[in-house]
């Protein structure tokens, strides 16, 4: 009868320790799940504000084009 007794509180050991090692897993997968999200939107932002960067660029070349075409054609005159 003792033995039963000895062995069902290391049954329960285990249990408790197999219970703690799965909350650590799941908490260290969230951990990571939540981690890859921020690196994505920090990417997806980054992105954006590259495009609109880029946009800018392009509009000031055009600008300065079409400054400079206006000029050219003024002299013509």
């Amino acid at each position: 009868m003792q033995r039963n007794f000895v062995d069902k509180g290391m049954c329960a050991d285990w249990a408790e320790q197999a219970k703690e090692m799965l909350i650590d897993s799941i908490g260290k997968e969230q951990a990571k799940t939540a981690t890859e999200l921020v690196y994505a939107e920090v990417i997806s932002y980054n992105r954006k504000n590259l495009d609109s960067g880029l946009q800018d660029e392009s509009r000031q070349r055009n600008r300065k084009q079409d400054k400079t075409k206006r000029r050219e054609e003024f002299k013509k005159i």
